[in-house]
């Protein structure tokens, strides 16, 4: 068939232009305008230049149609995929891709300032030769972003004032930015974030009964924290080898029903997720969560900030964050039919640390669960901080001098969430040893906190103390190991983890018949 002209867009840096503010608000106007611009914007950007409307939907509804391959076709646009903060679109003509992009990158600058974007275009895209002629595209995408620095903000001057909430030059002040004076970028994403009025949110997550009820907030402190006990958890979780899946795509249909299927089990576990923690909410609110209202709706403990692909972001409360993350890795496996896995990074901080250093934390957490899965493919991960105070420099030194005894790790994780009989990392373990260490008939405050003590002196105290204080039986058993005895084996122990995240994570959802 006919050589056609091949467009390749990619986001860049989306995390970065999305947690780069402190507000929810502005977090949540960001990740609003990462898929918008995929939207309204390109839809009349291709209008405009080919005089008449097209669908962006049509891949969807029948992934296994190409307008263009079709013999005699008249069309001369086509939409290969849309996700994942990426696009891959056709043209007939050469000259009509070069004409799009300038359109619409024009309109980025002016109603989205602050997002860049990253554009291959291939004018000898062969279709019947699809996976080499899309690796080549991926090449020339990869050059143009090392070639060319994009420009998407004003620069700043000494006669101008300083966005106090972005450090950039200072532009706009009316009713959005509370008649403060904020730059361009800071203000696209508030005035996002106005317009959603949160309903998109809700519309997609939500369904029609249950939005009768429950809502989403834009204000970080109202996720149920308590004064004394104020924080909140970053969860980022990131599908697990879907590059390379997408890689070893042979086809356009097969890219297309690869992402509408991810889609379909992103979507799904989600979904399951929120159901699953309304149903606790009764639970929630009689084990000392604070319950926030939004005239007459309960608002959720839980927000959704970035959803793209296979890669999602979403915060909660402090003490529901792991077991979130822990129940969507399940759902996800479930929905999927254990076709697809993820792992989770969960960073536990104050409600006023700097949300964009929480995500970091976050996003390096699910980078240490990922290395797990990839001794053991097929499986899903965990791993969590805890950030009482702060946290400064990289994770990896963090937790070598600050959870290392002579003796080996006071960390255990990442922790197993696909079902795996007798893997000492397996998260079950985590939750019993909550549970019992919980028990206060058992283990009462005194006793945990001497435990905890004597695991930081190493082996040989934490022995001892075992030995002196805690009857036989009494500690949770982890297998492959000689824990229960000993406190650390393999170079590490299981127990100073139990006992640091036992205050975020309620018992009540651990003994809940629910939790299955």
């Amino acid at each position: 068939m006919p050589k056609v002209t091949a467009v390749l867009i990619d986001t860049v840096s989306i995390q970065k232009y999305v947690f780069a503010g402190n507000k929810l608000r502005e977090n949540i106007g960001a990740s609003r305008n990462v898929s918008l611009i995929y939207q309204e914007p390109l839809q009349k950007a291709v209008k405009d230049v080919l005089g008449q409307p097209v669908s962006l939907e049509a891949w969807l509804e029948k992934p296994e149609d190409v307008a263009l391959m079709e013999p005699n076709a008249e069309a001369n646009f086509e939409v290969g995929y849309v996700g994942g903060g990426n696009a891959l679109l056709f043209f007939r003509e050469q000259k009509h891709a070069e004409t799009f992009v300038e359109l619409w990158t024009k309109r980025l600058l002016i109603e989205f300032p602050g997002i860049q974007v990253a554009v291959a275009i291939d004018s000898d895209f062969d279709m019947d030769n699809f996976k080499a002629s899309l690796q080549k595209l991926f090449i020339i995408l990869r050059d143009n972003k090392n070639r060319y620095l994009t420009q998407t903000t004003l620069p700043k001057h000494g006669i101008t004032a300083d966005c106090p909430l972005s450090g950039l030059s200072a532009e706009v002040s009316d009713s959005i930015s509370d008649n403060k004076p904020v730059s361009s970028v800071v203000h696209a994403k508030l005035q996002s974030a106005v317009d959603s009025k949160l309903d998109d949110a809700e519309a997609t997550w939500l369904d029609p009964a249950v939005r009768k009820n429950y809502v989403f907030t834009d204000q970080i402190d109202a996720l149920g924290q308590i004064e004394g006990n104020s924080h909140i958890a970053i969860v980022h979780i990131d599908g697990n080898s879907m590059g390379e899946q997408f890689k070893n795509c042979q086809t356009l249909q097969e890219i297309r029903s690869l992402s509408k299927k991810v889609k379909g089990y992103v979507d799904s576990a989600f979904k399951k997720m929120l159901q699953h923690l309304i149903e606790q909410e009764t639970l929630l609110s009689e084990n000392g969560f604070k319950v926030h209202k939004s005239g007459e709706k309960l608002v959720l403990r839980v927000r959704p900030i970035l959803i793209e692909g296979d890669d999602i972001t979403f915060i909660a409360d402090g003490r529901i964050g792991v077991y979130l993350a822990e129940k969507y890795l399940q759902f996800l496996e479930e929905a999927s039919h254990h076709e697809m896995t993820a792992c989770a990074g969960v960073a536990i901080t104050k409600t006023k640390y700097p949300f964009y250093r929480g995500y970091q934390l976050a996003e390096e957490l699910c980078s240490c669960a990922k290395k797990e899965a990839r001794k053991k493919p097929n499986t899903s991960w965990l791993d969590f901080h805890l950030a009482y105070g702060g946290f400064s420099g990289q994770l990896a030194t963090v937790r070598q001098e600050r959870y290392s005894t002579r003796d080996g790790l006071l960390l255990f994780g990442p922790y197993l969430v696909t079902a795996v009989k007798n893997h000492p990392k397996n998260i079950a373990y985590l939750r019993e040893g909550i549970k019992r260490l919980n028990d206060r008939e058992e283990w009462p405050r005194n006793k945990v906190k001497g435990l905890r003590t004597a695991l930081t002196l190493g082996k040989d105290a934490s022995e001892k103390y075992i030995a002196e204080n805690i009857e036989a039986g009494k500690l949770p058993v982890i297998p492959g190991g000689n824990y229960d005895k000993q406190a650390f084996d393999h170079g590490a122990t299981p127990y100073y983890e139990m006992i640091e995240l036992s205050e975020f994570y309620p018992v009540g959802l651990i003994t809940s018949e629910r939790w299955a």
